[in-house]
Parts: C-alpha cells; sequence; structure tokens
C-alpha cells in the first residue's frame, strides 16, 4: 500500500473502499469522491461554517468547497421560513 507525503494515496485509498463495500454486499458505485461531496453537502446542511468544511475538505481555494457544499432547493425555502418569521398581519 502506497503512501504519500500526505498520507494514503488515493488509489489504495479506493481499493480499501472497495474491498469494504464488497464485504457489506453493497453493489452501488461508490468514491471517495462521493463521500467527500456527502460529507461537505450533510455537514453545511448542518449549518457547519463553510470555513470548518474547507479545512476538513482541505481546500486551498473556498470556491471549491462551495461546489460541494449547494443549496438544494427546498433546503433553502426550509431555512428562510425558519429564520425569516414575519409578523402575522391577520390582525
Amino acid at each position: 500500500m502506497r503512501r504519500t507525503a500526505r498520507g494514503l494515496h488515493y488509489v489504495s485509498a479506493e481499493r480499501i473502499l472497495r474491498g469494504y463495500l464488497k464485504a457489506a454486499s453493497i453493489t452501488r458505485p461508490l468514491s471517495f469522491h462521493a463521500l467527500r461531496h456527502t460529507v461537505g453537502v450533510t455537514l453545511a446542511d448542518r449549518g457547519v461554517p463553510l470555513e470548518y468544511i474547507q479545512d476538513l475538505l482541505r481546500h486551498a481555494d473556498p470556491r471549491t468547497t462551495r461546489i460541494y457544499t449547494s443549496v438544494a432547493p427546498e433546503r433553502l425555502q426550509e431555512v428562510l421560513r425558519r429564520e425569516l418569521r414575519f409578523p402575522d398581519r391577520s390582525g
């Protein structure tokens, strides 16, 4: 198993992941890239600041993190309904 100066080589990591998926009888194709995306979206959805997600995913440019943390339209509507409460006008 090769390691780079930063850690485990991505090819080795993918091989390990495939082994775990096979052992768990998971046939859906998954990759570490997909898992990174899921982590970014999940953390953003839970309100974790973009800077923390950027550090975790080791992105040099915050614009890269914004790609991972794109907001689903229905989630945006939910947040707006919760956070922008207007007074009742029915009087």
